[in-house]
Formats: structure tokens, C-alpha cells, sequence
């Protein structure tokens, strides 16, 4: 699932009761990029204490929205410091630069795929350059368990050379328009 369809949720209960909220942003770790929680916002109260729902609080998500036990759920952000202290030096994927040890830009990130199960990132769909992404659509890097972060930097990724080779095209673009094999 992509962090982009997740965005804009709403939050429900277990009874698909929809909850006040919608979720806001991804609160990611660093330690094992992965989403810990995501941040909420109410829908009508823009100045309410800002509120969390960590993931291993969601049952479910759903094309209506984000399934959660209760209201109790939802906690207030300074309620947990192992996530207030990653909300404050947030890891803002989208729009990180990935590289290879040796320098050579492999392309920018524009999105994530979760495991809706565990919250670990999975896959980043990337822009590899303006001709790239109109010719094979957008593409896609698939990260194994040893594969990415050697180094994780405010706008930076940094991922072994032969992760290069996990680079996958989604067959969009024109080579699709145009039936190119």
C-alpha cells in the first residue's frame, strides 16, 4: 500500500464509525524504516492537541478509511517520546535523494509502499529523471532486508550497488502507449 493512499484517511472505529480525524502524515523510524504512527488532525478543531495512532493500534485499512479499536487509540503526542522525538527530526522520505556508494544519483523519491501488516517500508517509487519516467512510466525500488540504508541523512539515502539491479518499471509511459517491448 503507498503512503500517498493512506494520506487524507479517515479514521474509524471498529464499528466503521467514522472518527473525527484524518490522518495528517507518516511518522517513520529510522532504525528500521519503517512507520511507527501516523499523525492525526481533527477535522473540524485545527488547533486540537495533536494526536498520534500508532500502527500497532490500526486493524485494518480500508478504501474508506483507517480502522482502529476506539477513540482511546488516539493518543497525544507527548504521550509517547520515542515518538515525539521522531516527530520532531521527522525522516521525510518523498523527496529524499538515493544514491550509490560511489555517488551516482539513482533517482528521488516520490512515494512508499508499506506492509500494511508491519508498517516497514517495502518499496519506493522513484522519479529517475523527467525521459526516464515519460518513456517506462515510474519506477519502482524494491528493498530487501539487507538492501537500503547504509545511511539515512535529512535528504539522503544511501543503498549498495547492487541494489541498483532491484530497479523495477511499473510499464507505464509512452513505451506502453506506444506498445514498445
Amino acid at each position: 500500500m503507498r503512503i500517498s493512499e493512506v494520506i487524507g484517511l479517515k479514521v474509524l472505529n471498529k464499528n466503521n464509525q467514522i472518527m473525527p480525524y484524518f490522518i495528517k502524515e507518516p511518522i517513520y523510524s529510522y532504525k528500521n524504516l519503517s512507520v511507527v504512527a501516523f499523525l492525526v488532525q481533527h477535522t473540524f478543531i485545527s488547533k486540537d492537541k495533536e494526536k498520534i495512532l500508532c500502527y500497532n493500534k490500526i486493524l485494518n485499512f480500508t478504501n474508506n478509511g483507517v480502522i482502529t479499536l476506539n477513540a482511546k487509540s488516539l493518543i497525544g503526542l507527548d504521550q509517547r517520546d520515542d515518538i515525539l522525538k521522531l516527530y520532531k527530526n521527522p525522516l521525510k522520505l518523498s523527496e529524499f535523494e538515493i544514491y550509490t556508494k560511489d555517488g551516482e544519483l539513482v533517482g528521488i523519491v516520490r512515494d512508499a509502499i508499506i506492509n500494511q501488516n508491519n508498517g516497514k517500508v517495502d518499496a519506493l517509487i522513484i522519479h529517475e529523471g523527467f525521459f526516464t519516467n515519460m518513456y517506462n512510466g515510474y519506477s519502482v525500488l524494491v528493498l530487501s532486508e539487507n538492501s537500503l540504508l547504509e545511511e539515512a541523512t535529512s535528504n539522503k539515502l544511501i543503498i549498495k550497488e547492487e541494489d541498483k539491479d532491484e530497479i523495477y518499471y511499473e510499464g507505464g509511459g509512452i513505451k506502453k502507449i506506444l506498445r514498445i517491448d
